[in-house]
């Protein structure tokens, strides 16, 4: 990371799915990074830091965004209100990242349900390339 505490990457070519990833774990943020950018269609934000996230969002602009529940200086329900207060950020899909509960314990919420798209900690990369999929189409 660059010190800062939120770091982008620069694909080159065509315009990727602009991605912010909110979690307060580098080595989350780093692994989503990795995951999103090897499927090749996305360009990655990543924050570690709650209290940035709504900032780094105005600027970034993305097309999704992935948000861990429990932050220490930010929960992620409260930064999910926020972007749903303002304005430009209010359409923004979200994918809720949680190490609460468990793969098994979720089952298939937010797959086929109307609730909130969550993925469970440790992520699989497959589920989690479907969700930010599906938010994604429930965007258009």
């Amino acid at each position: 990371m660059d010190g800062t505490r939120c770091q982008s990457s620069s694909l080159p070519g065509e315009r990727r799915i602009r991605l912010l990833a909110v979690d307060d774990d580098e080595t989350i943020c780093q692994l989503l990074q990795q995951t999103l950018e090897e499927s090749g269609d996305f360009e990655v934000r990543t924050c570690t830091e709650g209290s940035r996230a709504l900032a780094e969002a105005l600027a970034f602009r993305p097309d999704v965004i992935i948000l861990d529940i429990h932050m220490p200086d930010k929960d992620g329900t409260e930064i999910a209100a926020e972007l749903r207060e303002e304005k430009t950020t209010r359409a923004i899909p979200i994918v809720f990242l949680t190490g609460i509960v468990s793969a098994a314990e979720l089952g298939s919420s937010g797959e086929n349900g109307s609730g909130p798209l969550i993925c469970p900690k440790p992520f699989d990369r497959i589920k989690l390339l479907k969700l930010v999929r599906k938010a994604l189409a429930g965007r258009r």
